[in-house]
């Protein structure tokens, strides 16, 4: 009896194995139902973003901060030194953002609007990696290195920002629907986040093994070149089999200016929410930084296990992208949003108890940071794209370009903000030039903590603003069909012999839904 049980079970696991490969098969060229992305593009979209995810991913070693091994640790920059590049590299990136937004979103090639910079934006990111690697001299002053590292740093930051709007550019546009567009962000972020996974995996743990650890400049120099040609060249399926499905007129040329694109945002609140979570997130993924910390400094001869921790703890992420449809569908994007926030600040309260006690105790809070982190990404983007189609159907222009960059530079000037609270809190507990004085408790723990304690503020703030977001699922469905009844005029305009006989979608409730929106627009505008 027990026997045919087993039996069954194991058939029923097969079937559903096989219903489910049957349903990517046939869906692999044509989207079944209203769906309008074809698995195999899903599949180019998904694998591409392991080369986009990994490229963007080399930030988090090589950044502006003391926690930084090859910049801090190798080269010897000083946290005041660091204050330095950052404000300098902070003004340049102020300074490109206004003219890197005209640019994406007045682009019109082949490729369309978006794809053309993962080339465009590939390439220096690489350029500026293996920059930071070779060509920053060890043993010159202070001076020359500073200069150095400010060179290839705003090389690969500039690169990196492009390609990070682009492809959440992208993601926003492969498809018109909310539903849809949720659904490939859950599957394609799962695949996509196994580049930085396996980045996070192998970097640390062949460091350990084949060199002297994350403080040996080789390294930085035989596996960064490795990871960083490999991940571009997988970014490129997304050029080449990723279609680009804003609901405009084709023949429709776009003029966006910089201050035009404030304009059309300044009264959205939805895309504010995901502007002041940007702004804050520096601070609030500190926390992630003292992972190197942790094991570098304060649990030394594990080390080499680093690698391992790393993957498995980022792999709460993933449980939390998988959670995102459900949680999305079930409360909303606000509610869901404020719910992750909430829930990566608790995480990191409780890493200020127990750090210093065990790597373990320190690790399971960050488990839960991480699941808490997994759907954030999928939460903006949806909030975002929501309220792009939302300022569309108001002003007839599409403005991803500008929403990115200028969500960029919000990032950014959040990253000034903690640089301001970082600094004074380094030196008040001794830490300088000499990265060495972390081995000592009394210097490490105070700073950790207050860095921790820091973070779980900045989660706070940053949900409190989704309590507030206002876009429904029913309300956007509304904006896209009056979105695709204005293409339809509009292509039906330019030539009588493709006009169509009736509207595509019913004019009842196509006029209602455009009442509905442009009242609670005024609405809004009265407030």
């Amino acid at each position: 009896m027990e026997e045919n049980q087993n039996v069954t079970k194991k058939d029923n696991v097969f079937t559903k194995l096989g219903g489910a490969i049957k349903s990517v098969v046939k869906d692999w060229n044509k989207p079944s139902g209203n769906n309008e992305v074809p698995n195999k593009e899903i599949a180019a979209f998904s694998f591409g973003g392991i080369g986009y995810k990994t490229l963007t991913a080399f930030g988090q070693y090589i950044q502006l901060a003391a926690t930084c091994a090859l910049l801090g640790s190798i080269y010897n920059i000083s946290p005041n030194n660091f204050a330095i590049l950052f404000v300098i590299s902070t003004i340049i990136g102020i300074a490109k953002t206004p003219l890197v937004s005209w640019i994406m979103d007045n682009t019109n090639t082949r490729f369309g609007k978006l794809r053309p910079y993962i080339v465009f934006a590939g390439i220096p990111t690489i350029i500026g990696i293996i920059g930071l690697c070779f060509w920053v001299p060890i043993d010159g002053s202070t001076v020359a290195k500073m200069v150095s590292i400010g060179i290839f740093y705003n090389i690969f930051l500039i690169g990196q920002q492009i390609l990070l709007a682009a492809y959440a550019g992208l993601s926003q546009v492969i498809s018109p629907h909310s539903g849809e567009r949720n659904k490939i962000l859950t599957i394609s972020e799962f695949i996509a986040n196994l580049g930085p996974s396996l980045l996070q995996l192998l970097f640390p743990t062949l460091a350990a093994l084949l060199f002297g650890g994350q403080t040996d400049i080789m390294a930085y120099r035989v596996l960064f070149p490795i990871f960083a040609i490999v991940s571009f060249a997988l970014g490129l399926l997304a050029l080449f089999f990723v279609k680009e499905r804003a609901v405009i007129a084709k023949k429709e040329k776009e003029e966006v200016k910089f201050i035009e694109g404030l304009k059309l945002v300044a009264k959205n609140f939805d895309f504010w929410a995901v502007s002041i979570s940007r702004f804050f997130k520096g601070v609030k993924d500190w926390v992630v930084a003292l992972v190197i910390w942790i094991f570098v400094y304060q649990f030394k001869d594990i080390e080499a296990f680093q690698g391992i921790s790393t993957t498995v703890i980022t792999f709460g992420a993933t449980i939390g992208m998988f959670l995102s449809p459900f949680i999305m569908k079930k409360f909303g994007n606000g509610k869901s949003a404020f719910a992750v926030y909430l829930l990566s600040a608790i995480a990191t309260g409780i890493m200020a108890f127990v750090f210093q006690i065990h790597v373990i105790l320190f690790l399971i809070p960050m488990f839960i940071f991480y699941i808490a982190m997994g759907p954030q990404y999928i939460l903006q983007t949806s909030i975002t794209a929501d309220a792009l189609d939302e300022i569309q159907l108001q002003s007839g222009k599409r403005i991803e370009g500008f929403a990115q960059n200028f969500q960029a530079m919000f990032e950014t000037l959040g990253g000034v903000a903690s640089m301001g609270i970082s600094l004074p809190m380094y030196a008040h507990y001794g830490l300088g030039d000499d990265y060495s004085v972390l081995y000592d408790a009394s210097v490490r723990e105070p700073i950790i903590r207050w860095t921790i304690i820091f973070s779980t503020l900045a989660a706070l703030i940053s949900a409190i603003p989704f309590l507030f977001c206002k876009m429904t699922n029913k309300r956007h469905e509304e904006i896209i069909a009056e979105l695709k009844a204005r293409e339809a005029l509009a292509e039906g305009s330019q030539t009588t012999e493709e006009a169509p006989e009736e509207p595509i979608v019913d004019s009842v409730v196509v006029e209602t839904a455009a009442e509905d929106i442009n009242a609670e627009a005024k609405e809004e505008t009265k407030e």
